[in-house]
C-alpha cells in the first residue's frame, strides 16, 4: 500500500511520486477537561484518555526508486486520533486516508 501523487521539489516536478508509510506507532495520555458550573462558577477537573496514532510517510521520485532503495525526497509526520470501532479499516489504511487529507497529498491516489 503506498500513494501516488504529484510532488515538487528544488523547483521540480515529480508527477509519479510514491510515499509509503514507513513507521506507526500508537501514543495514550490523559488529559484535563475543565467544566464549569454555570449556577455557582466551580470548575471541576476531570481526565480523559486520548488515544492517538503517529505515523510517518516518505516520498520518492518514483514506485522504482522506492524498490531501488533510492535517497528519498521527503519525509512527514502526522498524527490522529483513529476511529477504533470501524471494523474494515486497519490503522494502516486509516493512516493513508488521513494522509489524503492534508495539503501535501491532496490528489493522491492508493498505489
Amino acid at each position: 500500500m503506498a500513494l501516488k501523487h504529484s510532488y515538487t521539489k528544488f523547483g521540480v516536478e515529480f508527477a509519479e511520486a510514491y510515499s509509503k508509510i514507513t513507521n506507526i506507532s500508537y501514543n495514550s495520555r490523559s488529559v484535563p477537561t475543565f467544566t464549569e458550573d454555570l449556577e455557582t462558577g466551580d470548575q471541576t477537573q476531570s481526565w480523559e484518555t486520548l488515544n492517538e496514532i503517529d505515523y510517518i510517510i516518505e516520498t520518492f521520485p518514483t514506485a522504482a526508486d522506492r524498490e531501488a532503495n533510492t535517497e528519498i525526497m521527503g519525509r512527514k509526520s502526522f498524527t490522529f486520533q483513529p476511529d477504533w470501532e470501524t471494523e474494515t479499516n486497519t490503522l494502516v489504511t486509516q493512516c493513508y486516508e488521513h494522509a489524503k487529507l492534508q495539503p501535501e497529498f491532496t490528489g493522491a491516489i492508493d498505489a
